[in-house]
């Protein structure tokens, strides 16, 4: 998943979800909503990921019986839109299986409706602004957003990048505006390429 070790759970889940102070006191209510003290969050955080299908690499024929499914590097090729991470919605109705419906619970969406721009990565040149998104209205509920993309896979082996893309301002240093994208790109042996993009 979304490991400690890439700085996410710890660092990143700690600063952007604090609501006390180091000794413990509470935060008051104009102190809320702060990364690391000083940078007060705008909007929410947007969760955001590239994928590759099963088939976007060739298994040589020798491997076939064993390896049915292939994940290679993210391009505009082998990209895959298709919605994954199934759910079961409906209620039942006296045990009839009819009445549950099983859906994607992720789903792609087009850099379009996305909005935002592209960005550069080091393992893959380019990732366009669409993708699977996932949005926080606020620092307070980005725990638990982050406990539920975990918990439902989010980042399985067809995921080759992960975006956090937050908007911060710091009004003790000019009145900064800053977007912050940090990225995990993911290659197709499992290396992890941490990268933190500040504009």
């Amino acid at each position: 998943g979304i490991n400690a070790e890439y700085g996410v759970r710890g660092p990143f889940l700690e600063a952007i979800s604090a609501d006390d102070w180091y000794n413990g006191e509470s935060f008051r209510s104009l102190e809320t909503g702060y990364v690391r003290l000083y940078n007060r969050l705008l909007g929410g955080i947007r969760f955001r990921q590239q994928r590759v299908g099963p088939d976007s690499c060739i298994t040589d024929k020798d491997f076939r019986p064993l390896i049915k499914e292939c994940y290679w590097y993210y391009n505009l090729f082998s990209q895959d839109t298709s919605g994954f991470g199934w759910k079961i919605t409906g209620y039942p109705n006296e045990g009839k299986p009819e009445f549950y419906t099983l859906e994607r619970r992720f789903n792609y969406t087009n850099a379009e409706k996305a909005g935002g721009r592209h960005n550069w990565g080091y393992i893959s040149s380019y990732y366009p602004p669409g993708g699977f998104i996932y949005d926080v209205l606020s620092n307070e509920s980005f725990a638990n957003a982050y406990e539920y993309l975990e918990e439902h896979l989010w980042v399985d082996k067809g995921t080759r990048v992960v975006f956090l893309q937050v908007n911060l301002v710091n009004m003790n240093y000019f009145q900064m505006v800053t977007n912050a994208v940090f990225m995990l790109e993911f290659d197709p042996g499992g290396l992890v390429n941490p990268v933190l993009c500040v504009d």
